[in-house]
């Protein structure tokens, strides 16, 4: 198939105990529906998943989303170059926790060492009173028929 489905997720935030079992709740949700509904197909979720990929931000716990990372089969998370090397997507905070995971299906099609942070406040005057406290997420890919 041609179709590429684009999963733009905004995953529950904050550090509390209640709120990493939403998000882990989500990301099981999420991976249970892409296994049963998209398995094959080329998929990619991205956007503000409010937790990191090597460690949870919530204290003492793991990744919510370590089911997609556990996956290498299923799924390839090239965003998880940016936890494993202590890079920040946001202005405030020290963890990724903004991210992208692509189905199997997309993984040959990644431009390895792609994957960064973009520092657009660098070239936006108050980016983040004006725009956002987190930063563009940018990774290259080329075309997969």
């Amino acid at each position: 198939s041609s179709t590429l489905y684009v999963i733009c997720l905004h995953a529950k935030a904050m550090d509390d105990a209640a709120s990493w079992q939403r998000r882990l709740n989500a990301s099981v949700a999420l991976k249970t529906y892409l296994d049963s509904n998209r398995a094959g197909e080329k998929v990619i979720v991205l956007g503000d998943f409010n937790d990191d990929f090597d460690t949870s931000i919530t204290s003492g716990k793991a990744s919510p989303y370590q089911n997609f990372v556990d996956d290498s089969a299923g799924y390839f998370v090239p965003t998880k170059a940016l936890s494993d090397g202590h890079i920040a997507t946001t202005m405030n905070y020290t963890d990724a926790i903004d991210h992208q995971i692509a189905s199997h299906a997309l993984a040959t099609a990644y431009v390895n060492g792609s994957v960064r942070a973009f520092r657009a406040d660098q070239y936006v005057s108050s980016y983040e009173t004006s725009t956002t406290d987190h930063l563009p997420v940018i990774t290259r890919w080329i075309p997969v028929p």
